[in-house]
């Protein structure tokens, strides 16, 4: 994962630019409009791994996530009157979301790299399991009364959602 890697994020496809700063011991990412910038201190861009960036990257895209998803989980919980006991934003290798018997929901990290609307469907998803616990016509109506057009993020979801994970 180089400078010339491109990564999701909110759904926009940016590519990494890796600049020097001559802030010391730290690096720091940020994301603009037309790109992810890495602001490293020259000492370390010199000694630069594809690695250090991989992980660099994903540790940041970690952070906003558990910074960001919160946010949106409460929005959606006001705008439907439905709470988790729990919310726990994890590394998730083959779920989008989860909600157990017990009120507590868990959603992927990586939501934070799709569309806003996607993330959104999964949090609805998830946040209707706490009224219905099955997949029933009544579960799929409630989403449908809170997104009616769910089923392109769904869609996309199916379509895209490999690419949300890092290589």
């Amino acid at each position: 994962m180089g400078q010339s890697e491109r990564i999701f994020y909110r759904g926009q496809l940016l590519p990494l630019n890796v600049v020097s700063s001559n802030r010391v011991g730290n690096v720091s990412i940020s994301a603009g409009s037309a790109s992810l910038e890495i602001s490293i201190h020259p000492y370390l861009k010199s000694r630069l791994t594809d690695g250090d960036v991989k992980k660099w990257v994903r540790l940041w895209l970690e952070s906003e996530a558990r910074r960001l998803i919160p946010i949106k989980v409460r929005e959606w919980a006001e705008k439907t009157s439905l709470y988790p006991d729990k919310l726990r934003v994890k590394d998730q290798r083959s779920r989008w979301g989860s909600c157990s018997s017990k009120g507590n929901t868990n959603l992927n990290w990586r939501l934070i790299m799709a569309p806003e609307t996607v993330m959104e469907y999964v949090i609805v998803h998830e946040l209707c399991h706490l009224r219905f616990p099955n997949h029933s016509k009544s579960f799929w109506a409630l989403v449908a009364h809170y997104l009616p057009d769910f089923q392109m993020s769904k869609s996309w979801l199916r379509k895209n959602g490999q690419m949300l994970f890092l290589t």
